[in-house]
């Protein structure tokens, strides 16, 4: 009976204002990136973060249902870190000549301890008290570096073995020591390098080109030569005022050239001249030269053409001024004798 009367008496007393306890939703599969929201009875929503991960932020909503692919992906294999090529591995490769004659061996140091070093073998065998150059290099010497050095002072050997091994991509970067042009294989061979060769070959690129004479003070067109030939200097470039007077004298010997043409011609000259003006308002006048000359193949004659000027013109274009202009381009060429009648003024 006690129980019973405990039971009356809870019964009986006034309910005191609690919360309710709710079971904890079972537990439901973690999803990643996801957070899940759980409601209570204060009416608020309780958010948890617990099961948040790293995923896009950018993700849509319906990606909420969708489980992720991580489990069922197969795992990615381990790569050990001696499987992978390294970069001076492969530029090890690509520098044979440079490692048939250099080789990394421990040297001992003055101070007793030893140090990995790419050695000279050419320089190993001189006696040491002979060497008045660096034969060890660091680790971190490049190939360029240890090349030079080769080129330096072991050019004859390095160049022969170049050859019999036929590293043409490597030989062709020499000349051979008479200075006879190196055999590059199948293609033309490579002309030895001089310095009045480089000058004439930009001339030949700006003027055909139509460059600016100070293209050559561009530091990333002069680190472009530097790299076309390791033994190039800085110093071996010229500069605007070297180029500017190369032209020059480029067009002095081309203009005898053409004067000793145009006195050789067999018969008359006949000229043809246009005047124009530039987008900037600059007037300009180019005259022709057309004669009948032999050709230097066949011996037979040819039409000739040459320009013989190209000037800009100052101050008035009345008929006088731009008479007395073509008269004295006529004398500069000693061809007035023989100007054939027939002239036009385009």
């Amino acid at each position: 009976m006690p129980p019973r009367r405990q039971a009356v008496a809870a019964e009986s007393r006034p309910a005191a204002p609690t919360r309710a306890r709710t079971r904890p939703p079972p537990p439901q599969p973690r999803h990643r990136g996801v957070a899940r929201a759980q409601h209570n009875d204060s009416g608020g929503e309780e958010i948890d973060l617990s099961e948040v991960g790293m995923g896009d932020p950018n993700d849509d909503d319906e990606s909420a249902g969708v489980q992720s692919n991580v489990a069922t992906r197969p795992s990615t294999p381990s790569v050990q870190v001696a499987q992978i090529p390294t970069r001076n591995k492969a530029r090890k490769k690509e520098a044979v000549d440079v490692w048939e004659f250099v080789k990394e061996e421990l040297v001992r140091l003055s101070s007793g301890k030893q140090e990995m070093k790419r050695v000279c073998q050419l320089c190993k065998v001189v006696p040491p008290d002979e060497l008045n150059v660096t034969w060890q290099y660091s680790e971190n010497t490049t190939t360029t570096g240890l090349r030079r050095h080769l080129v330096t002072y072991h050019r004859t050997i390095y160049l022969e073995t170049c050859l019999a091994k036929g590293w043409t991509a490597y030989a062709a970067k020499l000349e051979s020591a008479d200075g006879d042009p190196v055999d590059s294989g199948p293609g033309r061979p490579l002309v030895p390098f001089t310095q009045k060769g480089l000058v004439d070959h930009l001339l030949k690129f700006i003027v055909a080109d139509d460059q600016s004479i100070y293209v050559v003070e561009c530091p990333e067109f002069r680190e472009l030569l530097l790299f076309l030939r390791e033994t190039l200097q800085d110093k071996d470039i010229p500069h605007g005022t070297k180029i500017r007077e190369a032209i020059l004298e480029a067009w002095a010997d081309a203009f005898q050239v053409l004067k000793q043409e145009l006195a050789n011609a067999p018969g008359q000259v006949s000229f043809t001249a246009d005047l124009w003006s530039s987008k900037t308002r600059y007037p300009y006048l180019a005259v022709t030269a057309h004669w009948m000359g032999r050709s230097p193949e066949t011996g037979r004659l040819e039409l000739k053409s040459a320009l013989i000027a190209f000037h800009r013109v100052r101050g008035s274009h009345n008929g006088t001024r731009l008479a007395r202009i073509v008269m004295n381009v006529l004398d500069r060429a000693a061809v007035t004798v023989k100007v054939n009648k027939p002239f036009s003024l385009h």
